[in-house]
């Protein structure tokens, strides 16, 4: 039985500079059935180009260009264009392990009923070490991301749930994972860091730039996932009703847990009820 096809999307934005790196990585997968789906969102520098070469060489990588969307949708318009039973969503300053592909796809094939299985991050460039991810729990990850967007999914799923949502600029794979782990629940993490994230030394990432300068935009993102999943939310006891009882029973304590997004966003929140 031949096994079978697991799709690499890699969006791409302006990664010149590092893409024929991540390139290298997926050609060298011990899998022997991957194909390769690259999407140039409107890069200005020389991605395109580099991305047409290796297409040239490697018959199983594939290219397809676009205005710029930004990630999310790019990241869709691959899938689109995709034919695999798997999905692994790559972006193109990142690196994959040679055995990633494979190792991800042993777990699958040991257990029908896993719907994601991921790896332990590794950290390379301006940054290195293992990225100290919490341990997964789906009461974890309503509160916070813990899974990589690298990790391998299954192709149907992800179109069942409706893909990623287009309209988010940051955190939209954790807005993914809310809803695909909800109604494909089971999940595997391979305890080696067969996945490598770059933290660029220029810092000029997209990661990089959104801490930066989009404070205020990962407040309202945040909201949005929230009211988009509230049933969800109610379900797993994080209701507005309960999180107003949390804020007012450990108000003493507001500066500890200040920094954490829902407490953080429940505070401007009450403050302005109690204006008006």
């Amino acid at each position: 039985m031949p096994l079978p096809k697991i799709s690499i999307i890699i969006p791409c934005y302006n990664v010149g500079n590092t893409i024929t790196e991540t390139l290298d990585s997926v050609l060298v997968q011990t899998y022997p059935n991957i194909e390769v789906i690259t999407v140039d969102d409107g890069s200005i520098d020389n991605t395109h180009e580099i991305l047409e070469q290796f297409a040239a060489k490697y018959p199983h990588i594939n290219v397809y260009a676009q205005e710029n969307k930004g990630l999310p949708a790019t990241r869709n318009v691959g899938f689109v264009h995709s034919t695999g039973e798997f999905l692994v969503f790559l972006d193109g300053d990142d690196k994959l392990d040679p055995l990633y592909i494979e190792a991800c796809y042993t777990k699958f094939s040991q257990n029908t009923e896993l719907d994601l299985v991921y790896t332990k991050t590794e950290f390379f460039e301006a940054r290195t070490g293992i990225f100290d991810l919490p341990d997964y729990s789906y009461r974890q990850l309503l509160i916070g991301n813990c899974i990589p967007a690298t990790a391998m999914i299954r192709a149907n799923n992800f179109r069942k749930v409706g893909l990623y949502d287009a309209s988010l600029r940051i955190t939209e794979d954790w807005e993914l994972w809310i809803k695909y782990l909800y109604e494909y629940p089971n999940v595997y993490q391979i305890k080696k860091p067969l996945f490598f994230y770059r933290k660029r030394l220029s810092k000029d990432s997209m990661t990089d730039l959104n801490a930066e300068n989009n404070n205020k935009l990962g407040e309202s993102t945040r909201l949005y996932i929230y009211h988009k999943h509230y049933n969800i939310y109610n379900e797993y006891g994080y209701g507005l009703e309960k999180l107003f009882v949390f804020f007012e029973n450990e108000n003493k304590y507001r500066k500890k847990y200040y920094n954490v997004w829902y407490r953080k966003l429940f505070y401007k929140l009450f403050n302005k009820k109690k204006l008006e």
